[in-house]
């Protein structure tokens, strides 16, 4: 006769663990560095019209100062009641002038201290496709504000469709509002409002001379390294 031991019924099988969540895991945390890393990089990279800015022309200084003074002359000319005119502002020259004068133009209106006026000299501008982009290196990086200028019929100057990119890193509006703190606790809610084109940058956008004529912005429009304003000068009403 034999004799058998203990048997041992066997243990259910326990749940076999998924590893589809693990994996998923992986590839968010390898997406998330990639998209990381490129961020990274667009953002160091400086945006392509910036890159393709000319080298400033010896001549710089001397088209800075004509560009003064043919502004001071466009607006000072004596011309018809209500008569319409124009003028063309070459990105070049507006960029000589920022370079060149800009500096001494907030110096003598005491508007900024040494370091901010060297910064904003630094400043360049691009006119293209009716956007006005302005760009300033800050902290090795280029940050771009780009916005589409218009006159609303009652006269007043809107910034519409404003965007901002750091390099070559478009960054979202909500993410615009977080990173400069612009919220509604924390921001001036007059400079929300004009972010968001629903209050104007002037109002109304004109410019009263000495000798009491009123210059007003009817239009203005950027194309192709141009900015055109149209504009139209009024007599003091004592005159009229």
């Amino acid at each position: 006769m034999s004799t058998r031991g203990p048997t041992t019924a066997p243990s259910p099988a326990g749940p076999r663990r998924s590893r589809v969540p693990a994996a998923a895991c992986l590839a968010a945390i390898a997406l998330l560095t990639l998209l990381g890393g490129a961020g990274l990089w667009l953002a160091s990279r400086p945006p392509a019209w910036w890159s393709a800015l000319p080298s400033e022309r010896p001549d710089a200084p001397d088209r800075a100062a004509a560009l003064e003074n043919g502004a001071l002359t466009a607006l000072h000319t004596f011309r018809a009641p209500d008569e319409t005119w124009t003028v063309e502002l070459k990105q070049d020259d507006a960029n000589a002038w920022i370079a060149h004068r800009l500096a001494r133009w907030l110096e003598n209106r005491a508007l900024a201290g040494p370091e901010t006026r060297t910064a904003l000299s630094a400043a360049r501008l691009s006119f293209e496709s009716d956007r006005v982009r302005a760009a300033l290196p800050a902290a090795g990086r280029v940050i771009t504000l780009s916005v589409r200028l218009a006159v609303s019929d009652d006269g007043a100057l809107y910034a519409r469709d404003v965007r901002l990119a750091v390099g070559s890193l478009p960054v979202p509006a909500w993410a615009l509002k977080r990173l400069s703190g612009l919220d509604e606790a924390r921001a001036d809610p007059a400079l929300i409002e004009i972010l968001a084109g629903r209050t104007p940058l002037v109002r109304p956008a004109e410019l009263v001379l000495e000798d009491g004529r009123t210059i007003r912005l009817l239009e203005i429009r950027a194309h192709h390294g141009t900015l055109r304003l149209t504009c139209a000068t009024r007599l003091p009403s004592s005159t009229r």
